[in-house]
């Protein structure tokens, strides 16, 4: 995997993920360039409340579904972090992907974007503005894609 240019590694690598198996691939890219830069990860799930009940998931409350969201985060990838001794934080929040990027980084200065393909395919035109406004590297991480 080639290494990439943080503007500023100081800055954390903001992670997107959307909590499906997958969302492993793009935390270890993340972590990857997290130990190369000695950077902090930030976790962020993104949802959408029509979205989750869509699904099929009897969601009675938003504190319900982010109790939710943190366990499965908890049980799929909190391990990988801790294991690889790379800092970082998980947040999970209502609205549109791009919104809640938006947001994120209005608020913190980030080094690097980091989210999986799928995702990022599903939102393009919102996505493609938004890239053309953040100033950082932003990785879209297929699905499946070998990590070193």
């Amino acid at each position: 995997m080639k290494s990439l240019q943080l503007p500023d590694s100081s800055h954390p690598i903001l992670c997107v993920i959307d909590l499906t198996d997958g969302l492993l691939h793009e935390l270890k890219w993340a972590i990857e360039e997290a130990k190369k830069h000695n950077c902090h990860i930030s976790v962020l799930y993104p949802y959408r409340l029509n979205q989750e009940r869509r699904n099929g998931l009897n969601i009675q409350s938003k504190k319900e579904l982010d109790r939710m969201a943190t366990t499965r985060f908890e049980d799929v990838a909190e391990g990988l972090l801790q294991e690889s001794k790379i800092s970082f934080d998980f947040r999970s929040e209502v609205g549109f992907v791009q919104d809640r990027i938006r947001q994120f980084t209005n608020k913190h200065d980030v080094a690097m974007l980091v989210m999986g393909k799928r995702m990022a395919m599903e939102n393009t035109e919102s996505l493609q503005e938004l890239i053309g406004w953040l100033d950082v590297p932003v990785v879209m991480v297929p699905q499946g894609e070998p990590v070193a």
